[in-house]
């Protein structure tokens, strides 16, 4: 919640917003990422024009933690910083990242090979231009779109749960399918420009 009271309403609407930060060790540690000072996930920076922008991770914790401090820029590592920190000493990771095509970032804290922190995203988005990073991770959801449908088709695992609502629900499917193969047709056109 970044400004009020914490109330179960304000935390849904911080959830959907995606203000999010996700902890292996509870309240233990924390991931403070800032994107140009103010923006932190679930915010979008818009650029007019191919750029950079100002990155700032600060990880603190109630007591000491060894670890990797990771800036994440559509699903690859490009920032890192090893740290031990303490109750009264958090580490910071500040890079600039450049944009041509809209995106997204993300932090991470790892511990050896193993997430122990993890932030949402912050959007950039360049020229009003949507997101296609990878085509990869279009083809993921286009799969999972087709694991729900199987399951959810007469014979499927889960064909007892949808009765009365099937054609509703893989209705819904169908469509997102067809969401994410127009998303990986985009991405891989864009991938293709960038050659």
């Amino acid at each position: 919640i970044p400004s009020g009271p914490l109330t179960y309403r304000n935390w849904i609407q911080g959830i959907a917003a995606g203000r999010t930060v996700v902890s292996r060790t509870g309240h233990n540690e924390f991931l403070n990422l800032k994107v140009n000072g103010t923006a932190g996930p679930g915010d979008e920076i818009q650029l007019t024009n191919a750029g950079s922008v100002s990155v700032t991770a600060q990880w603190s914790a109630v007591a000491k933690l060894s670890g990797t401090i990771e800036l994440v820029k559509n699903g690859v590592v490009v920032g890192s910083l090893a740290a031990n920190v303490t109750a009264s000493s958090p580490a910071t990771l500040s890079a600039n990242i450049a944009f041509t095509n809209s995106g997204w970032l993300c932090a991470r804290r790892m511990n050896n090979s193993e997430h122990a922190l993890h932030t949402a995203a912050v959007f950039v988005t360049v020229n009003n231009a949507p997101a296609r990073a990878s085509v990869d991770d279009a083809q993921f959801y286009v799969q999972w779109m087709d694991n729900l449908l199987a399951l959810t088709s007469p014979g499927g695992a889960w064909s007892s749960y949808f009765i009365t609502n099937r054609a509703q629900a893989q209705a819904r499917y169908t469509a997102a399918r067809t969401v994410y193969q127009q998303i990986a047709r985009e991405a891989a056109a864009l991938a293709e420009k960038r050659l």
